[in-house]
Parts: structure tokens; sequence; C-alpha cells
């Protein structure tokens, strides 16, 4: 009976072995995931920082800087006899380049989004894929507080802005709701 038992607990081994080779795999699976996802948040964030600071230097210095030149060309327009016409294209070639540094700040990164919040952000985003791009997108506000940090703001409005380019792109929809 002893000469029986011997190779079955050989079996019983090897399986335990097995098993707890397999748990050690999916252990170690399960951690390699969430270390992936610590990693895409980081580079998430660290994108989004760096779109605020691009953004917040075309608003501070090229926007401000084409303000004052409109302002200043402006002035001196009204001293210049005569080329009312071409005085006036200019400025408004400057009224639109400051307009395209505005829509361009808000493009990449948002004021919006921290000076608000994340609902005012979403509205904000939902009125421009209507204009820009026909979808209709209905946006619900639960109203009821969303305490979240920047972090958590600034990876909500990624997906959501993601998954509404993905629709204008490729869904070939008529509707959305956020």
């Amino acid at each position: 009976m002893a000469d029986k038992d011997q190779p079955s607990d050989a079996v019983g081994a090897r399986l335990q072995r097995a098993v707890d080779k397999r748990r050690e795999r999916d252990r170690k699976l399960q951690e390699y995931h969430r270390s992936l996802r610590r990693l895409s948040s980081r580079l998430i964030l660290a994108e989004e920082r760096e779109r605020r600071r691009v953004a917040t230097l075309l608003h501070d210095h090229i926007g401000q800087t084409l303000t004052v030149t409109k302002l200043n060309f402006d002035a001196l327009a009204t001293e210049l006899p005569g080329s009312a016409a071409e005085c006036r294209a200019i400025s408004d070639q400057l009224a639109e380049s400051i307009s395209a540094v505005r829509t361009l700040t808000f493009e990449i990164s948002p004021p919006i989004l921290y000076d608000f919040g994340l609902e005012a952000a979403l509205g904000w985003l939902t009125e421009q894929i209507q204009e820009q791009h026909g979808l209709e997108v209905a946006f619900e506000d639960s109203e009821a507080p969303a305490p979240l940090d920047n972090a958590q703001r600034v990876l909500l409005f990624q997906a959501a802005r993601e998954l509404l380019f993905n629709i204008v792109k490729y869904a070939g929809a008529r509707q959305a709701s956020v």
C-alpha cells in the first residue's frame, strides 16, 4: 500500500508546485498591471503639466505680446493719413492671431478645468465639439459635489475628450452624451 501512496504523493507535490507557480505568476501579473496603470497615470499627468506649461507660455507671452502690439498699432494707425484700409487689414490680422492663440491655449490645456472644475470644463468641451464637428453632445451634470483632486480631474477630462474625438472620427454618430 505504501508503494501506491508514493507515486500519488509525488503527483500531488508536483500538482501543488504547479498551482503555487500559477498563483505566483498571477500575483506578479496583477502587480505588473497595477504598475502599468500607475505609470500610465503618471505619464498622462506629466503630459498635462507640459500642456499646461505650453498653454501658459502661449497665453502669457505670445497672446499678451500680440494684444499689446495690436493696441499700439491701432493707436498708431489713427495718426497715419490715407492708409486706413491697410491699417484695418493689419489690425484684423492681429485680432485673428490673438483669437488663434486663445483657441490654441484652450485646446492644449483649458484653464477652465483648473479655474472652475471638471463639470465646467466638460460643459465647455461638449460645446466645442458641437461647434467644431457638428456632433450634438448632451451634457448632464449630476450637480452632486465631486471632491476630485487635480490629477483625477485631468484624467477624467482627458478620457472624455479622447472618447468624444473617437466618436467624431470613427462612430459616424450624430449625437452623443456625457
